[in-house]
């Protein structure tokens, strides 16, 4: 156990730790689901495509619009990581700032980050999902590659105080301006 100064219930600090923590938990509910999914999706996927190798091919949705699904998720999960914290700070920060005390807007601004990871985190999920799907309908083992490549991605985007920081200071400051870098 790490050495940390203690914290109150209504500590500042506290309440930002416990959130991050929280979403922490989160983020393993989103990824635990996805693992168990995808690996049902190989085993009834695997038995489909060895019972469909000896009867006549008559696939009702063909593997090339999974992959056009599968890409076009990916799309929105990408854009959403790329553009969503600017439009959730936005809005943090607008709410924040009608607030009458520092905590109500401390936990605006905290409300809005939980939020976005989880947003994040369903897009990432769900793309997973269609992929595992995919398998789960077709047989095709090769579409649980980019549901693995959608775990990963659920992994690297771990929440952490930092995270919760910068978010933090976006929403009260805004995006930093061109010049100053």
């Amino acid at each position: 156990m790490r050495n940390q100064p203690q914290q109150t219930p209504g500590d500042p600090e506290a309440v930002k730790n416990n959130r991050v923590m929280v979403v922490r938990i989160m983020q393993g509910a989103f990824i635990a689901g996805l693992v168990v999914f995808a690996i049902i999706a190989a085993v009834v996927g695997a038995g489909a495509e060895a019972e469909a190798d000896g009867a006549a091919d008559q696939q009702a949705f063909p593997a090339e619009m999974f992959w056009i699904v599968i890409g076009a998720l990916a799309v929105v999960a990408i854009a959403g990581a790329a553009i969503l914290p600017g439009i959730f700070a936005k809005q943090a920060g607008a709410t924040a700032a009608k607030t009458d005390s520092q905590t109500e807007a401390d936990n605006a601004i905290g409300m809005a980050w939980s939020n976005l990871q989880v947003v994040r985190m369903s897009l990432l999920e769900g793309a997973g999902l269609f992929a595992a799907v995919a398998t789960l309908i077709s047989g095709n083992l090769l579409f649980l590659l980019p549901a693995a490549v959608f775990i990963a991605a659920l992994v690297m985007v771990a929440p952490s105080r930092a995270k919760l920081d910068a978010f933090e200071s976006l929403a009260k400051n805004g995006p930093p301006h061109p010049t100053a870098m």
